[in-house]
């Protein structure tokens, strides 16, 4: 429900705002998503490893939730100091000037702090209470729509707001606060010992895993954005929201993609045989039939929506949607199985496949003609055949290590 009412804000969006100003809206989001990943640090997803993998007490939560409180309001406090250089360089200009680089900040910042929350609800495996706090997420989201909608001239920092930093600034609180109700409800010891020398040993713990895990994120976030810079150094607005109309609805993929990895990430963790990982790949190598078809069922409907919904203006952006669309679906399925690399305890081979990607993705972008087509047809190709390289490269360490125990 969240995933469809941001669907529907964006989708709003695409239509009240025009092309060239919906570009400017998806810059801003693109910074505040890659943001997201350089303020997590890779932290949520090595707190719930550590947890699961007996590595860490409940302590963890309230410390890394405290570190990242801390830290995003130093860089939130930081930011404003761009507000007195006004409209400086063509970046700061196609963000919407140096208002939307604060905002985009605070957006980060109450995000990341979002995803500390989810990953305490994951960890211990509370995922009717983590729906429940979603839902009140979408409802959040769209009582702020039909605000929008009787707005006779909302912004596109209107749209910032109404996306992330008003819903997250209200649920994240209520969300740990019934994060730490239902532990002690289930008889979880929830004290915490304060003290300099075990938050220093929980933060380096948990580093250590997820310097990793921050590189893949970062690197990720990065690699679904480079195609729209990529575009804007032309500063051809029109084209940057031509490309992230296409990229919005293909945004639900991903977001049903995070979702599944939010269910799979604790389960992935405990695994410690390969018995265990052949059992889960055999598992989830059944779901592919359905799977192609569901999705691209999906496909085809949602390009037609797209067609009949956003008009002329966007009609453009069907082929780039159809492109990157079918190019999202295969690296999702190849995600699936690549979730492995947190039983392997090795999240440096997830890091290293998504930096050779942004590497190949630049490369190809260098010589391929600068319009809409081409760049998802790169992008597409890119992102599905690197996540099918990482694929092999897991099967073939799993395949070592059988070797080696027979």
């Amino acid at each position: 429900m969240n995933n469809l009412a941001s669907f529907f804000v964006t989708l709003y969006a695409a239509r009240e705002l025009g092309p060239e100003v919906f570009g400017t809206l998806g810059l801003l989001v693109a910074l505040s998503m890659f943001g997201v990943s350089l303020f997590d640090c890779g932290t949520s997803v090595s707190m719930v490893r550590s947890y699961n993998a007996n590595e860490s007490t409940w302590s963890v939560f309230p410390t890394i939730l405290l570190w990242k409180v801390a830290f995003g309001a130093i860089c939130v406090l930081t930011s404003f100091l761009i507000i007195p250089f006004g409209q400086v360089g063509p970046l700061v200009r196609s963000l919407g000037g140096p208002e939307g680089v604060v905002l985009s900040v605070v957006a980060s910042s109450l995000t990341s702090v979002w995803f500390t929350i989810k990953g305490a609800f994951q960890a211990l495996g509370y995922f009717r209470e983590l729906s429940s706090l979603l839902v009140g997420y979408a409802a959040i989201r769209c009582i702020l729509l039909v605000t929008l909608v009787a707005s006779s001239d909302p912004s596109v920092f209107l749209f910032l707001v109404a996306l992330y930093i008003v819903p997250v600034g209200l649920i994240a609180p209520i969300g740990w606060i019934a994060f730490v109700r239902k532990s002690r409800c289930e008889g979880t010891d929830t004290s915490v010992v304060w003290s300099f020398k075990n938050s220093f040993a929980t933060l380096k713990r948990v580093f250590s895993y997820g310097k990793w895990v921050a590189v893949s994120s970062i690197a990720f976030a990065v690699l679904w954005r480079v195609p729209i810079f990529s575009l804007n150094r032309q500063e051809n607005l029109e084209q940057v929201g031509v490309f992230n109309a296409g990229m919005t609805f293909v945004a639900i993929f991903v977001l049903l993609n995070t979702s599944a990895r939010t269910l799979i990430l604790p389960r992935v963790s405990a695994m410690s045989t390969n018995d265990e990982r052949i059992r889960f790949r055999s598992s989830a190598m059944k779901f592919a039939v359905p799977y192609t078809l569901v999705m691209a069922v999906a496909i085809g409907a949602i390009a037609l929506v797209q067609f009949f919904v956003l008009g002329p203006t966007y009609r453009a952006a069907v082929p780039v949607f159809l492109i990157l669309g079918v190019g999202t679906a295969v690296m999702m399925f190849a995600g699936l199985f690549n979730s492995l690399v947190h039983a392997h305890g090795v999240p440096s081979m997830d890091a290293k496949a998504n930096l050779a990607k942004i590497v190949v993705l630049l490369l190809a972008l260098a010589i391929a003609p600068v319009n809409v087509i081409a760049t998802a047809t790169v992008f597409a190709v890119v992102i599905a055949v690197g996540e099918w390289g990482l694929f092999a490269a897991l099967y073939r360490r799993e395949f070592k290590q059988r070797n080696v125990a027979e």
